[in-house]
């Protein structure tokens, strides 16, 4: 189902945009990530093996429902609120996953 409810902009932006012919419009059907996907997607980002992403993995999932969008948005935002952050003196990103479930 769509995150955003038909009466919102976008979508009348959207409809618009194909009804005038104007432009072609394709619409892709963004799934849900499982939470092995999201797994891979940290380990890859963060330069890690899984087993070290696996807990934080977990907890983006469940933050997120998956949800790709949701995933990049959750993550900008520990990054950005020093939750998660690269350390220099160990040379890897590190998080607290108890202080991030709060």
């Amino acid at each position: 189902s769509n995150e955003i409810g038909e009466n919102e902009g976008i979508l009348k932006t959207i409809n618009s945009i194909e009804q005038s012919k104007n432009a072609k419009v394709i619409k892709l059907d963004i799934k849900e990530l499982a939470p092995g996907d999201v797994g891979k997607f940290l380990s890859a980002i963060l330069c890690l093996p899984l087993r070290y992403t696996e807990e934080l993995a977990g907890l983006v999932h469940s933050k997120t429902r998956g949800n790709p969008f949701f995933v990049d948005q959750f993550l900008k935002t520990i990054i950005h609120n020093r939750m998660l952050q690269f350390s220099v003196k160990t040379r890897r990103w590190e998080w607290d996953c108890d202080v991030i479930n709060m």
